[in-house]
This record gives C-alpha cells, structure tokens and sequence, in this order.
C-alpha cells in the first residue's frame, strides 16, 4: 500500500511540474492529454530583418517579417573594426560593437514612422549621409507575443550624383609568363560619384564589383581589374591616380582592383555589365562570344535578357553577340589581343565638343571588335 502512494505522490508531482513549465513557457494555451503535453499555439521566433533599402541621403526603409514595436535604437556613423565586431566578452561586459554604441550620446537624430502594418520602419534622418560612408542602425525590437530581436543593420550613405560611364575595352585572357591579366577599361560621360556603381560579370553574384566611393570628372579613365595578382597592386581611391605600378597600369588612368585569384572574364564568352544599384539602371554592357558557340549558360541567358530590357542590345540572343569571324577561335586568344569599342572615338569627339551623348549608348554585334597588338589599358584609343 505504501508503495501505490508513493507512486501516486510522484506521479502527482510530474503532473504539476509538467502544468508550472506549460504555463511558463506558452503564450497561449497547453493541455496535458493522456499521452502527454500538448501544445495548443505558441509563437517562439523573433521577428526576421528581410531588406534594408537606402530612399535618398536622409530616409532608410528597415523592412521586417511581421509587425513590430521599436523597443529602442541608434543610428551611428561606422567604426571600422568595433561596429562590425562579433566579438562577445565572457562575463556580464557588453560585446565590442554594443560597447561601442554606448559611447554615442544620442547617435544621428531622426523622426520615425511605420508603414505596412508596423512591419517596416522609416528613419528619416536630421542630417544627410555622406556618400559611399558607412552607417549602422542598433536596434532592438519585439514582436506582440514579446519575442525580441537584437540587430545591426548596416546601410551606406546614398549617392544623389552618379557618374554615368560606357566601357572601351575588355582583356579576357591573363598571361601570367608576362605580367598580363584581364581588365576592364571604362571612360565616364558625365562626373559624379561612383558609389554604388557595379561591374556584373556572367550572371554571377561571386563576379560582381562594386566600385568605392569616388568624385570622378568627365573624360576621366578608369581600369577594373578583377585578378589581384602581381607586382606594383595599388587602389587608386585618393586624387593620386599614380600609385598603381603593375603591368597593366597607367598613370593617366584610375586603378582599381578586384580580388579574384584567377581569371573571372570568359575567354569563349561572357556578358559584362555596367549597373547602377542606386537607380537601378544599366548604364552599358558588353555580349561577346567564339563563333561556335550557339547559346548562353542559364546565368548568363538572364544576364542578356537583363540589358536586352534596358535598351542596349536589340535582342538578347547569342547571334546579337559580338565574335571573332572566321575559324572557332576564341574571342581574344591572346592577352595582346582585346576586345575595343569602335565609336569611342566619336563619343570622345562629342565630350570634347560638349555635345550631350544618348544614354545608355546602343550597342549592336557589329559595335566591338578584336584588335591584335593594340592593348592599351587606361589609354582610350582614337
């Protein structure tokens, strides 16, 4: 008989410790059924950070996965190192970019506002942002069941003057015996800044560079080169545009690396595209291929369905590419053959004159050609 109470004793405590973690744990409801604990509804995920978008230089939209309350937050200039840091101490201290936030009295000051049934916040900000500088948003925010989310939200300041710019000239193969590598040679048709400007290459998000921010006037050349690979490497992000020594450089031209270890441009085929995010417009591309190759990769079909849409290209169709002709050779068999512009000696004529160029330029199969023993990165050829 002492044995039965003693099970029934414990079997009583089970459930009433099983009842205290229910009640504790779940927002809603519980029930113990006969084959245990049932939960009811519950919600135990906070809520998702989806999109930053950046309006102008004084509003940034935070957009998240349901409606929620802003429980506090501060919007700070970015200090390279602390406000990136996932660095987390061992005892009760701050993190290092949560230490760091703390040393701001009241951050930048702004108004708030929310949109889409409190799912998205406006920060509309006292001061315009510096173009191209970084900036984080430290946020805390609860959804209404009370899950919280702790977050840094990183945005940069918006470019209201984008340079506009057409490509001139296109390395696709590198000769590492030689020093040679692949480049990218752009002219810039109207001054501004180059922040947020993107060079696509093939589709790829692992191939795609975004140009720092940089004032650049009219007339100025520009060298990308995505291999950093070789002697004499140097950004040139400052008015000294000399510092840059490797092969392939010149001190007329701004030099500007990418960091690829090896050849990202094809040497069959490929699609290079001139984009800029801020407006969400392609300002030039380049299709180009060896005569036997019939169609794009599904990466790059989306790529010329892309410009083909913004005007440049009549079609996006691989016959709209341009080719050697003759023989299956590819585009450029040597790293002493590029691929040129042939009217950029027209759209200098018309710079120089003053003479407003057609934006975005059009471009047709018969626009670049593969010229032998003429490269000349950073020179734009007359």
């Amino acid at each position: 008989m002492n044995k039965l109470k003693k099970i029934i004793f414990v079997s009583l405590q089970s459930i009433m410790i099983a009842g205290i973690v229910c009640f504790a744990v779940c927002p809603i409801s519980c029930k113990i059924s006969e084959t245990g604990i049932e939960v009811i509804g519950g919600d135990y995920v906070p809520p998702v950070l989806e999109s930053v978008n950046v309006i102008d230089d004084k509003t940034v939209k935070v957009n998240f996965s349901e409606s929620i309350n802003l429980k506090g937050y501060v919007i700070t200039e970015h200090i390279e190192d602390e406000s990136d840091s996932y660095e987390h101490s061992t005892d009760e201290e701050l993190s290092l970019a949560l230490r760091t936030v703390t040393d701001f009295n009241n951050g930048i000051v702004c108004e708030l506002s929310f949109e889409n049934d409190n799912s998205v916040i406006v920060f509309r900000l006292h001061e315009s942002t510096k173009i191209g500088k970084k900036y984080n948003i430290f946020a805390v925010v609860e959804d209404k069941t009370g899950n919280s989310l702790t977050c840094c939200v990183p945005f940069v300041g918006f470019n209201s003057k984008v340079a506009k710019m057409i490509m001139t000239e296109v390395r696709s193969v590198s000769d590492s015996k030689n020093g040679f590598r692949e480049y990218v040679e752009i002219l810039v048709i109207e001054e501004g800044n180059l922040a947020g400007v993107q060079i696509q290459i093939g589709g790829e998000e692992s191939k795609t560079y975004t140009f720092p921010a940089i004032d650049v006037k009219k007339g100025d050349v520009i060298v990308y080169h995505p291999e950093k690979v070789g002697d004499g490497i140097a950004d040139e992000l400052s008015e000294d545009i000399t510092l840059c020594k490797h092969t392939d450089s010149n001190d007329n031209a701004r030099d500007l690396w990418g960091s690829a270890e090896k050849s990202v441009i094809g040497n069959n085929d490929d699609i290079i595209i001139l984009y800029d995010q801020v407006n969400d417009f392609v300002m030039d591309a380049v299709m180009f291929r060896k005569a036997d190759t019939v169609a794009w990769s599904k990466n790059k079909q989306l790529a010329a369905d892309f410009i083909n849409d913004a005007g440049i290209y009549d079609s996006s169709d691989i016959d709209s590419a341009n080719y050697t002709k003759g023989g299956t050779a590819p585009v450029s068999a040597s790293a002493k053959h590029t691929l040129q512009r042939l009217n950029t000696s027209d759209i200098l004529q018309k710079l120089k004159s003053g003479e407003q160029i057609e934006y975005p330029v059009k471009v047709d199969s018969e626009s670049w050609q593969i010229v032998k023993n003429s490269y000349s990165p950073g020179e734009i050829i007359n």
